[in-house]
């Protein structure tokens, strides 16, 4: 019996990933360290005080400004090379996710030994489930940013089927509600953008 409510506790909690040792983990956390060093601190004048990132602060890494910035600069100013998916040169939504979670889980990681209660409050952000403060903005923040980044690639005609998570039971549930409230098919793409 106990191995089901493990089994249960595992399936249906909701956490960014706080560490890995696989080598595609580690490339990633590289890759957000690297661009928050080099382009992420250069993308404005006043980012550009900013300290590397290891030499932050929690008084830069455990406050929400610099999430939302870092989520606005990857949605908005960040560009790759374009390719048939994405012409427009925009990171697609699963890496700008991604990116952001893997820069909120290295500075978990980088403060992982503070005993400051503060600190440790800030990182519930990273339990999708919590009811805190924080990780209530931050779920917040992942919805604006995969609305934003979901119009703007039906917008530009680019393909997002493979963009889009997987529709659950409780945002199943949701979608009905949108839909018996407002009774168009609209708002079902409009809500499924948002979760």
């Amino acid at each position: 019996m106990n191995f089901f409510w493990f089994a249960a506790v595992c399936f249906f909690s909701m956490e960014l990933s706080t560490d890995g040792d696989s080598a595609s983990w580690q490339s990633t956390n590289a890759t957000v360290i690297k661009l928050f060093n080099e382009s992420f601190r250069s993308s404005s004048p006043s980012l550009s005080a900013l300290p590397e990132f290891k030499e932050c602060g929690p008084d830069i890494l455990c406050t929400q400004k610099i999430y939302n910035q870092f989520a606005h600069y990857l949605v908005y100013d960040y560009r790759i090379a374009p390719t048939s998916k994405h012409p427009s040169g925009h990171l697609a939504m699963r890496p700008v996710l991604n990116y952001l979670g893997s820069l909120v889980n290295s500075a978990r990681k980088l403060f992982s030994r503070s005993a400051d209660a503060g600190i440790k409050l800030f990182f519930t952000c990273t339990d999708l489930n919590s009811q805190s403060e924080h990780a209530v903005w931050m779920r917040k923040l992942r919805i604006k940013t995969r609305s934003i980044i979901f119009t703007r690639q039906t917008e530009a005609g680019e393909k997002v089927t493979h963009n889009v998570p997987p529709v659950s039971l409780n945002n199943a549930i949701g979608l009905r509600r949108a839909y018996a409230h407002v009774n168009t098919p609209e708002v079902l793409i409009h809500r499924h953008a948002s979760y």
